[in-house]
């Protein structure tokens, strides 16, 4: 699955620039002339992104409701002469695309420089409606089948990612959308991608691959048998020799010092 921004050169561009979905013209044309917006709701921040949801004018006149994401970064020269983090993300989400892995709907990004200094950069998606992170399961065991239904789907996903090549670097539950669709059945998409990146070579490999997989799986309170089938799911698509070990504190840890090619 092809997407519409695949082709941008957006992480190679050092200068002041902006993509916009031909669908979203409109809410961005009331972006860019209002910096006031009373229904914002804040969704997520962090030291170095803010996340509100907006809702904005759309072509077919029914309104978008978006998330619009900043990134803030204090130092100067961290992307003098680098992509921003909103670059990498629309990087991020393409290669997902491509694999056919779901992804929230990508409406504009862009980034503002002077004199090749990044001042500020955005990400706009659609917002999923009804819609949330695979979070809720920590504190909700009782809907077991739906987690571990949840948690094959991705895996195979976080396969698929590592065999074409590249490795999340963010696989917390956080960045997993999830819902009942009309059947009454979960089904899940990706969001928040900028650490999306290729897979290092050597012995880094290692490291940033089983890290996906720690940060997926260590969350839940697994037990033998169901680590044991999501890990034949992933070697069904990827075949590398990997395993985990215990932790006292009755979280999983995937290890690299379990593989059998040393």
């Amino acid at each position: 699955m092809k997407t519409e921004y695949a082709d941008t050169k957006a992480a190679s561009r050092l200068f002041s620039w902006n993509w916009i979905s031909s669908e979203f013209t409109k809410g961005w044309e009331t972006l860019s002339t209002s910096s006031a917006h009373t229904d914002e709701k804040p969704i997520w921040e962090s030291g170095f992104t803010d996340v509100r949801l907006l809702e904005v004018p759309s072509e077919t006149g029914t309104p978008f409701r978006i998330a619009f994401k900043t990134y803030r970064e204090k130092r100067f020269f961290r992307y003098f002469l680098r992509p921003s983090l909103a670059a990498r993300e629309a990087k991020g989400f393409a290669v997902a695309a491509s694999l056919d892995i779901p992804v929230v709907k990508v409406l504009a990004f862009g980034e503002k420089r002077k004199f090749l200094n990044l001042e500020s950069a955005f990400f706009i998606t659609a917002f999923e409606e009804n819609t949330q992170t695979m979070l809720f399961f920590r504190e909700n065991y009782e809907d077991r089948e739906k987690l571990l239904f949840l948690l094959k789907e991705n895996i195979v996903r976080l396969a698929k990612l590592h065999a074409a090549g590249y490795v999340h670097c963010g696989a917390h539950p956080r960045n997993f959308l999830w819902k009942d669709n009309t059947e009454g059945k979960p089904e899940s998409i990706w969001l928040d991608l900028a650490s999306l990146r290729k897979m290092p070579g050597g012995k880094k490999k290692w490291k940033y691959l089983l890290t996906d997989l720690s940060d997926f799986c260590e969350l839940f309170k697994l037990t033998q048998a169901e680590l044991d089938m999501l890990l034949a799911e992933y070697l069904k698509i990827f075949p590398i020799p990997v395993a985990y070990k215990l932790r006292t504190d009755h979280q999983w840890k995937f290890s690299e010092a379990y593989r059998t090619d040393k």
